[in-house]
């Protein structure tokens, strides 16, 4: 994994191609805007550090699940991990 990341949304199969760094949300502003209710206006940064995938929780109401357990702060991602965001289910996939 690089610059890049590809989600898929497990609920409805579509695929998100992500330019890293990128912020997902419902705000105005955000790389990936989503319609989730329950997903915040900032919720989550995924970022590529010394090689590796990282997600950073933003502070948001209802947090950030990684492989169905809430992270506090950050954590890595590999392809085959579970996001969850409000009430939307990512599968992480090789970009």
């Amino acid at each position: 994994m690089g610059d890049h990341l590809i989600l898929r949304e497990l609920d409805y199969g579509k695929i998100h191609n992500l330019s890293l760094p990128c912020v997902i949300g419902r705000g105005n502003g955000v790389d990936l805007s989503m319609g989730d209710p329950a997903i915040s206006h900032q919720h989550a940064l995924i970022e590529a550090i010394d090689g590796r995938m990282w997600i950073h929780d933003l502070k948001s109401a209802n947090g950030v699940f990684l492989n169905d357990q809430r992270i506090e702060g950050k954590a890595v991602l590999k392809p085959g991990d579970t996001i969850q965001l409000g009430q939307t289910r990512f599968r992480v996939c090789e970009a």
